[in-house]
């Protein structure tokens, strides 16, 4: 499973820097990066400016850790339609 980044606040001239594939990628606030955080070494260059960065923790051990029950997973059924 991937693991997932939300980085949100004001800021500019972020990269999300990804070493193991010798990558530095714009980070704008907003941005949503999915990826297996455990065999990609990552991390965000120098910023000016406040941001914060969610993360969605796809193993069971950690929701475990912080006793925070499983979401399972979306179906198309669970999406209202317009």
């Amino acid at each position: 499973m991937f693991d997932q980044l939300l980085t949100v606040r004001h800021y500019n001239n972020l990269d999300l820097v990804l070493p193991t594939l010798q990558l530095r990628l714009d980070y704008l606030p907003g941005t949503v990066v999915a990826f297996l955080g455990k065999l990609l070494v990552h991390g965000a260059g120098e910023m000016n400016g406040d941001r914060a960065c969610i993360v969605w923790y796809m193993q069971d051990k950690v929701h475990q850790a912080m006793n925070v029950g499983e979401c399972g997973y979306c179906h198309l059924d669970d999406v209202e339609r317009k």
